[in-house]
């Protein structure tokens, strides 16, 4: 067993080596198996700006369980609404978006919330707020 925490997001081009050193000799290997064993909380990691100066991770909704990982959501006992990311297999990843169905409410916009709580912005900077 091998266990290691992947920090980083997805990376296509990663790869997982077998380091066997120098000495040629034949190595067979059996029952080899890459599996998740668990996901880190993104809404625990120290978030900074990322390298573009954008503060909102996970905008194209393709990290975290159900592809919502660092948004946080609510739906007040008296609403009715489902929240996901659109079809991946319908859909190139580029054009992936969320998906917010309000089915009930009594016109109060904050009984449906989707949000990335706790950003760390800085002085003198301002946060657009949209509602859906």
């Amino acid at each position: 067993d091998y266990t290691f925490n992947m920090r980083d997001g997805s990376d296509n081009n990663a790869r997982f080596e077998f380091n066997l050193g120098l000495d040629d000799t034949t190595v067979w290997f059996a029952n080899v198996r890459l599996i998740e064993v668990g996901e880190a909380d993104p809404l625990t990691v120290e978030r900074n700006a990322l390298p573009d100066g954008n503060f909102i991770y996970n905008g194209t909704f393709d990290q975290g369980k159900e592809r919502l990982g660092f948004w946080s959501s609510s739906i007040q006992d008296s609403a009715a609404a489902k929240i996901s990311v659109n079809n991946f297999s319908k859909f190139p990843i580029m054009e992936r978006q969320l998906v917010v169905d309000v089915t009930q409410t009594n016109g109060d916009p904050q009984q449906v919330s989707v949000n990335q709580p706790d950003l760390k912005l800085e002085a003198n900077t301002k946060l657009l707020e949209h509602q859906l």
